[in-house]
């Protein structure tokens, strides 16, 4: 059978001890610095993240807002730019419309002159022609102060009868 002394078991425990002293001394507080290094950098690591959430979700929210504002500040210079185009465009009708006015009564007053001359053209025309039908009545030379004497009165009695029209 099978002996068990108390000096095997004495030395077992011993040889066990000293195993356990040196696996002690040389992996597990080698192992457990490594593990708490390692918990600490992934703890680190988290309050990093946590971090960089936090200030990316703070960058989205100011990137949010400036946004909001850019596209009110675009609203306004649209706007501004939508009224000052729509005042530039009244401006403009009222100057077309003014030099329109003005053109206007520059050629009404010409055609005024123009038909004024045209009267004038036409008095002494027809007392030209009612001198020459004069003259063949008569069958005489009518000088020409004459001439004068009658345009002046065929114009006071065509003028005469105007007024009275």
């Amino acid at each position: 059978m099978i002996e068990i002394s108390g000096w095997i078991i004495l030395v077992q425990l011993i040889s066990f001890l000293v195993l356990m002293a040196v696996l002690t001394k040389f992996l597990f507080v080698p192992l457990s610095r490594f593990i708490e290094s390692r918990k600490e950098k992934i703890g680190s690591t988290l309050s990093l993240i946590k971090e960089e959430e936090f200030r990316i979700a703070r960058m989205e929210d100011e990137a949010g807002q400036r946004l909001k504002r850019i596209e009110e500040e675009g609203s306004l210079i649209i706007e501004k730019a939508k009224k000052q185009a729509e005042e530039e465009g009244r401006m403009i009708i009222n100057k077309a419309v003014k030099e329109a006015r003005d053109e206007t009564s520059i050629v009404i007053e010409d055609a005024k002159i123009e038909i004024e001359k045209a009267k004038q053209d036409a008095l002494i025309y027809i007392s030209d022609i009612s001198c020459a039908i004069a003259e063949k009545l008569i069958k005489k030379e009518i000088d020409e102060k004459k001439h004068d004497e009658l345009f002046l009165e065929f114009a006071n009695s065509i003028s005469k009868k105007e007024v009275l029209d």
